[in-house]
């Protein structure tokens, strides 16, 4: 009975983690306005020649959120489609071990076949010349057959190609690129609430608290929503209602 349970928790808290990564549970700010539409555009015509799409920003500014996101509404609209979301730093390591075990050839029939893939956080390819040559073979076949990638970088394409092989980056500028800008603070208020609502803890933390945060924490979506997750275990934890005055000690 007991494993019942648990695993019924288990996939209870694995489902609610996936469903953060939808439109519907993201912030569509300033910051972020134009991934957002040229995203759901890119979800509902999947053939309409958007790939490659680029999108880059500061860390924590919400890349992984999108493509996650990406990968999660085209599923869901499109379940006979073959979707695959990866970080950069697992497909190369991947694809070392592929080497490895001469197992290179499964590795890319594997990555050729599917309809979506997205690779985030691309600028680990610094100094990987085999995996960019990869990339770069593997690409030319994902493109000629009409198939969405996405890719994801901290790094704009200008700075990027300095690391980057320039056969690569060409091809980086065939589709859309689309920034995520830096955060103001209307931006850092709808974050810090859609993250609470997320939470299911819509009303559990303070208006002027909420505003303290968005005008003390600005670097980063990780540094908000890691804020929030502070407060709510003091006052879980402690018990008391009036915690506000205790904000910066909470917050250190």
């Amino acid at each position: 009975m007991k494993k019942k349970v648990i695993t019924k928790l288990n996939i209870n808290k694995a489902t609610k983690k996936q469903n953060k990564y939808t439109f519907k549970n993201t912030v569509k700010g300033n910051f972020n306005s134009i991934v957002y539409d040229a995203s759901k555009e890119i979800v509902k015509k999947l053939d309409k020649g958007y790939s490659p799409v680029f999108i880059y920003g500061k860390t924590g500014s919400g890349k992984t959120h999108f493509l996650k996101t990406i990968e999660n509404e085209i599923k869901a609209k499109n379940p006979r489609k073959k979707v695959k979301y990866i970080p950069c730093v697992d497909f190369v390591q991947e694809f070392v071990n592929g080497i490895r075990d001469s197992k290179a050839n499964k590795f890319k029939n594997k990555y050729r076949s599917f309809d979506v893939l997205l690779i985030d956080d691309i600028d680990i390819l610094n100094g990987k010349q085999q995996t960019q040559e990869e990339i770069i073979n593997m690409f030319n076949d994902i493109y000629t057959k009409d198939k969405l990638i996405v890719f994801s970088s901290n790094l704009s394409q200008n700075r990027l190609s300095r690391y980057i092989d320039k056969r690569l980056m060409s091809r980086f500028s065939w589709g859309l690129t689309l920034e995520l800008k830096q955060l103001n603070y209307s931006d850092r208020i709808q974050i810090l609430k859609n993250h609470l609502r997320n939470l299911g803890k819509r009303n559990a933390i303070d208006e002027k608290v909420i505003e303290y945060i968005a005008k003390n924490k600005k670097s980063d979506i990780r540094e908000l929503e890691g804020a929030i997750n502070k407060v709510l275990l003091y006052i879980r934890i402690t018990k008391q209602k009036n915690y506000a005055n205790d904000i910066k000690r909470i917050l250190k």
